[in-house]
């Protein structure tokens, strides 16, 4: 999956309420956001940026009513073809497969669903699914844009205690250390992905 800042340097600046002409962390921020979108990213299997159009992407797919889309999205798919050992690709009819949800949540797909008229392979090897379509949310959700700013914010200023839970009896302590502030996590709770099926 590509990399995309989920948010800018500008966001973070705005935050902290850093002086305009005060940009010696600048370099430094950047490469945060870096760091911090792709923990995101990898945190939530969801793709928060326009990346792609008209790009084909394979998926093994083991049967059942569901093909996960994970970590991608899609906002749109125009084909979905199967792949059998060295066959050619087969194009699966409108009624063999509909993206899925039916009505898209925030704009993208996030699975395939898949009816069993679609012949699959024999044996260990799976069949592979090859998808076309235009990838990636529409735009950043602000909730993720927030996430990412509050994640820098906290990197930045090293507060541990961000970073905590709750009390826990058996280490008596008060913080847990994650990689992701409790704040963001939260935030991030409603766009980790759910498995179909």
């Amino acid at each position: 999956m590509a990399s995309v800042d989920l948010c800018s340097v500008d966001d973070v600046r705005a935050f902290l309420q850093k002086p305009s002409a005060d940009t010696t962390q600048d370099a430094l921020i950047g490469d945060l956001i870096t760091r911090a979108s792709r923990l995101i990213i990898r945190h939530t299997e969801r793709e928060f940026a326009p990346t792609s159009t008209a790009v084909t992407r394979k998926f093994e797919w083991n049967g059942g009513g569901f093909l996960s889309l994970a970590p991608y999205d899609a906002s749109s798919i125009t084909s979905v073809q199967r792949l059998l050992y060295d066959d050619s690709p087969v194009t699966l009819g409108a009624i063999q497969w509909r993206a899925w949800p039916v009505q898209p949540v925030d704009g993208v797909y996030s699975s395939v669903r898949i009816w069993g008229t679609v012949p699959q392979s024999v044996g260990i090897r799976p069949t592979v699914i090859t998808i076309t379509g235009n990838w990636g949310f529409p735009t950043i959700p602000d909730e993720v844009r927030s996430a990412c700013i509050e994640t820098v914010t906290t990197w930045m200023r090293r507060d541990v205690a961000a970073f905590s839970t709750t009390y826990n009896l058996d280490e008596a302590r008060v913080e847990r250390p994650e990689v992701l502030p409790s704040s963001a996590a939260r935030k991030l709770d409603y766009f980790r992905r759910v498995m179909q099926g």
